[in-house]
């Protein structure tokens, strides 16, 4: 997509708020854990990518299981590695 939606946003934000545990929730915390920053992200692009795709916005044709989806955006995912 070239621009960010209303709905994406949205779409990323409930993402994100599935990750929180009840656990966190009782304790007041609103959003995961940031040592899970890179399950937050993939978790993250995988619902901008639906959003956009359900919005007609998708640049490229991505794949129909999310499944393999997550396995592409886990490939494309930098890691720390030195």
């Amino acid at each position: 997509a070239k621009q960010i939606t209303d709905a994406m946003i949205i779409a990323v934000a409930k993402s994100i708020g599935t990750l929180v545990s009840d656990e966190d929730l009782a304790r007041g915390h609103l959003l995961p854990p940031l040592t899970q920053i890179r399950e937050i992200s993939r978790v993250a692009a995988m619902a901008l990518i639906r959003q956009a795709e359900k919005e007609g916005m998708a640049q490229e044709e991505m794949p129909s299981s999310d499944l393999q989806l997550m396995e592409l955006i886990r490939s494309y995912q930098w890691e720390p590695a030195y």
